[in-house]
């Protein structure tokens, strides 16, 4: 009876804390945006319209596309039969409906996120227990680089979502006293569907393989006593029917979510070695030394993103397990280790560096945090401290770690909510002082303007062509991101053609306008050991949350 009430206990908590990591990631969940969501979302919307052979592999993201594409193609049957307004068209639907669209597109990423945080409740409950479980899935959920990533249709929470179920897998594996053959063969497949589908999300979806890799491994370490003589003499047992199955899976699942892999195989190639090359105009290439540079970045990062406080006893207690490796006490917190600098070193070698491609890291982070204060409770227990008095300094040590990313959280979120974009404030403009029927390009996707316009937004392809050639067509007016040029300087021999575009702007056409962002708020300290600076330091000019996010744009008129 006892342990029927432990069991309801451990669920109410479990339901508590989805509740709060849904209440976090949906609250306002239609006004967010991300700039690499078009390249989703527009998809998804030709995929429900009828067009299955999407040619786009930079990501590939062919899983998130068929998903989102699949659920607007609910929207628009549901749409079409109960409101009279909607039209048959789901392209019309589209562009009339936007936000409802990505909306959705949005809560199919939530969905992935707490399937996250069921699953890091599950590896927690097989590493120590139900109340790391709980730890975990309560870190996981206060993590501000996966809360904020869970909002946006982009393909690092599924790719996550998908780390973790294979994880999960692995360590049943490797603490299972005993397991039948049959038994063994169910998880190496079921492991190779959600790796299939991790590749099919994310090319670094390949990482997925790594725990089970590992963990096999390791059983056949075990089988031959670890003894080298013996293991060279039954090295072919490493290649057996589980390990085909999970091949033969992951192949399987792949095939359904990419089913035109093969068919545009030489596009796929191109696509990667664009995604992979060390070059990139932006922020977030890293130039020369690539790899300690983004070893450096994704190491202080994680820091910071996940909660100081959360990040250092995983450090710590993932540092200290690697010495506790002839223990299979801690042998699978030795495997989040090993699995954690797998992907670190995985995506450091890569030219390029973004937060969001660190969100795998937060689970690995809030495993290893709630087995950290586990076993810091036990020592507690150890030195005699009375159990009462140990559980209140644990419960204030939780509560401190994790007070400082669910705060960043919800300043963020009401921030975001209260400040206007950049994009906006120049569509305001654009509507108050240029004349309906002018012809515009704009390097961004979020200008909102009536039919009245002729609105084309290429984005960074804008300055593929010339002035002279906009001009041609009748573009009168064009919209730019000065940065562009900021970072072209950084590469002047590769993107000398966008250092030219600008310098023709400034000697042949005449600047309308410059919306630039006004920010002193937490949006400029997305970070927990900046939120304190924020909140208590701020100056006066603050309190009035006047701000304007994004980034600077400028308004040309081109003749």
């Amino acid at each position: 009876m006892e342990s029927k009430a432990r069991h309801w206990i451990v669920l109410i908590w479990l339901t508590l804390i989805l509740a709060f990591g849904s209440a976090v990631r949906v609250w306002h969940i239609d006004e967010v945006r991300n700039v690499d969501e078009p390249n989703i979302i527009n998809r998804a919307a030709e995929y429900a319209n009828g067009k299955f052979h999407i040619s786009w592999y930079n990501w590939p993201a062919q899983s998130l596309i068929r998903l989102d594409g699949t659920i607007f193609a609910v929207l628009q049957d549901v749409m079409s039969v109960t409101t009279p307004s909607w039209d048959a068209s789901i392209k019309a639907n589209f562009k009339t409906h936007e936000t409802t669209f990505r909306t959705f597109a949005h809560l199919v990423t939530v969905f992935f996120a707490l399937q996250s945080v069921l699953l890091v409740f599950g590896v927690g409950f097989i590493v120590r227990g139900p109340i790391v479980g709980l730890g975990s899935a309560l870190f996981l959920s206060a993590s501000y680089l996966h809360t904020v990533h869970s909002r946006f249709a982009t393909p690092d929470v599924p790719t996550t979502a998908a780390f973790l179920a294979v994880l999960m897998l692995s360590i049943l594996l490797l603490q299972a006293r005993s397991i039948t053959r049959r038994e063994k063969i169910f998880v190496y497949g079921c492991a190779g569907l959600v790796s299939g589908f991790a590749l099919a999300t994310k090319y670094t979806g390949l990482l997925a393989i790594v725990p089970l890799a590992t963990v096999h491994v390791v059983l056949f370490w075990r089988s031959v006593s670890w003894q080298l003589g013996r293991a060279l003499r039954a090295s072919r047992e490493l290649f057996n029917w589980p390990l085909c199955i999970f091949a033969l899976a992951m192949i399987a699942s792949h095939t359904f979510f990419h089913p035109f892999f093969f068919v545009d195989l030489n596009i796929i190639i191109q696509d990667i070695l664009f995604e992979a090359k060390g070059e990139r105009l932006g922020v977030d290439w890293a130039g020369q030394g690539a790899f300690l540079k983004n070893v450096i970045y994704y190491t202080r990062g994680n820091l910071f993103w996940n909660g100081l406080g959360i990040s250092i006893i995983a450090g710590v207690t993932l540092f200290f397990s690697f010495f506790r490796l002839h223990t299979r006490r801690w042998q699978s917190v030795a495997l989040i280790g090993c699995f954690y600098l797998v992907t670190l070193f995985g995506l450091s070698s890569l030219g390029l560096h973004w937060s969001r491609w660190a969100v795998p890291f937060s689970p690995l982070i809030a495993v290893a945090a709630a087995v950290g204060c586990f076993e810091i409770f036990n020592m507690l227990r150890k030195c005699k401290v009375p159990h009462t008095a140990a559980v209140v300094i644990i419960t204030i040590v939780v509560t401190a770690v994790t007070f400082p990313p669910v705060l960043l959280s919800y300043s963020v979120g009401r921030e975001t909510a209260r400040s206007v974009s950049t994009a906006q404030v120049m569509s305001d403009y654009i509507r108050a002082h240029i004349p309906p029927g002018s012809r515009i390009v704009s390097d961004t996707y979020y200008l909102k303007l009536s039919k009245a316009y002729r609105l084309s937004e290429p984005r960074i392809l804008l300055y593929v062509e010339t002035l002279q050639s906009y001009r041609d067509r009748g573009v009168q007016y064009v919209v730019v991101k000065p940065i562009r040029k900021a970072y072209a300087a950084q590469q002047p021999e590769k993107y000398a053609a966008i250092i030219a575009f600008f310098e023709e702007l400034n000697t042949s056409a005449t600047k309308v306008t410059t919306v630039t962002k006004k920010s002193k708020t937490i949006l400029d300290h997305k970070r927990d050991d900046k939120l304190y600076h924020w909140l208590f330091l701020r100056d006066s000019s603050v309190k009035n949350f006047d701000a304007t996010k994004g980034k600077t744009l400028e308004l040309y008129k081109i003749q």
